[in-house]
């Protein structure tokens, strides 16, 4: 099993890159802290662009609740465009069904203990979906900007998930296609890597 150290030296080859993609998904001014976002303003928002599916639409309602959480957390660390974050991830919300709102799952990402995160991680191994979260995390830090304390989620979620070195550089070159909204780069990584990514056809085309 490779340390949080190691896989965080993965990402920090690419984190100046991650950091300039956080993408445009609104025109929401920029906030300085969670507490002063406009959570229903970004729902609102957020559920006029659902995806084309997501990996998590008809799981139990309480995994979705759990898995989302996860992602959540990343928000309530250091990061330059939360706003843009948590418009993400209500964009996951409504493609999945999720009946969760963002304040609710704002509250359950910052009441997560460690052994509820690696609970968590566990089931999420077990339904074969560790590539498709870290995708997802990343994808969040990417729409956020997230800084330091971000990117050590990130290491440390991976970690959780079993997740190989070459396996976090893969997901991260992934991640940043996607982000920059090149199919084609997206689809060459797909199509060359031996990881089985058939889910990442949800996220091609889909950025408004």
């Amino acid at each position: 099993m490779k340390t949080i150290t190691e896989l965080q030296a993965e990402l920090q080859a690419v984190s100046a890159e991650l950091e300039t993609l956080s993408g445009e998904l609104a025109q929401l001014q920029k906030s300085d802290s969670t507490k002063n976002l406009d959570l229903r303003h970004i729902e609102i928002v957020g559920q006029r662009y659902p995806m084309r599916s997501h990996h998590m639409k008809k799981q139990p309602a309480q995994f979705q609740a759990h898995y989302f959480a996860v992602l959540g957390r990343l928000l309530l660390l250091d990061c330059d465009c939360p706003e843009n974050g948590w418009l993400f991830l209500q964009r996951l919300l409504t493609t999945a069904e999720c009946s969760v709102r963002l304040s609710g799952l704002q509250s359950n990402a910052g009441a997560l203990t460690e052994e509820q995160l690696d609970s968590i991680t566990q089931q999420v191994i077990r339904n074969g979906l560790q590539h498709a979260m870290l995708l997802d995390l990343m994808l969040v830090y990417l729409a956020c900007a997230g800084r330091e304390e971000a990117r050590e989620h990130v290491a440390a979620t991976a970690e959780l998930l079993g997740s190989q070195p070459e396996e976090v550089k893969t997901l991260a070159a992934l991640a940043r296609a996607i982000a920059a909204q090149d199919d084609k780069a997206s689809a060459k990584i797909v199509k060359g890597c031996t990881l089985d990514l058939g889910f990442v056809q949800q996220y091609l085309a889909e950025q408004p």
